[in-house]
């Protein structure tokens, strides 16, 4: 019996790690189509983890990202509008290897509706431009691709703010295949700046 204890224990016993954003929805709501920074502490003991979303009301869990290295320590994640509003939403991070090793997030997040504009890093801008960067996580080659009028730059930007990569799509084009073979894993953005003027972002994450 106490050796069956011991076992259960082993298994479900938590990543020791911290996860955020945490403190519930006082502290920063989410709505469809924002950003939001999933982040984590290094002292799990786990070579690479999955990033999840758990909707306690509906008992769900929704993948955000899979077998990212436990050094990356963050990730800028997109929420999708197949996402359903709700006010018992939790950041996962889960041991890759060991699915019943895992942390949640501190406190329950609202995750609101999408109005009338999708909220970037830093400027409103019309559902009618938008942006999206596939696969997730990327390997050697991810895909842009973006609607509204044409690009002017697409820039690769890491962590510290330092532009790794800059292109100039073509004109009258609507999607590049950009090289990522030469980018380190970890967390990206993607900075999409169009011909009038506005910009858009989105998360990347290369991992190889």
């Amino acid at each position: 019996m106490m050796y069956v204890l011991i076992l259960l224990t082993a298994l479900f016993t938590p990543l020791n790690a911290g996860v955020w954003p945490g403190g519930g929805t006082l502290q920063r709501p989410l709505r469809q189509g924002s950003i939001v920074d999933v982040s984590w502490d290094n002292a799990m003991h786990a070579e690479r983890v999955d990033i999840e979303l758990w909707d306690g009301e509906r008992r769900q869990f929704t993948t955000i990202a899979s077998g990212l290295p436990t050094s990356t320590t963050r990730l800028a994640w997109m929420i999708p509008a197949t996402v359903n509003p709700g006010r018992m939403y939790r950041f996962v991070v889960r041991d890759a290897s060991q699915r019943l090793r895992a942390e949640f997030s501190t406190g329950f997040h609202e995750i609101y509706k999408a109005s009338g504009f999708v909220t970037t890093v830093d400027d409103p801008t019309s559902m009618t431009d938008t942006l999206l960067v596939t696969p997730f996580p990327s390997h050697d080659r991810a895909r842009v691709a973006w609607t509204g009028v044409d690009a002017m730059s697409i820039d690769i930007v890491d962590l510290q703010g330092v532009t790794v990569m800059h292109i100039k799509p073509e004109l009258a084009t609507r999607a590049c295949v950009v090289s990522t073979g030469s980018l380190q894993s970890g967390p990206y953005t993607v900075v999409l700046t169009l011909t009038n003027g506005k910009a858009h972002r989105s998360a990347l994450v290369v991992a190889h």
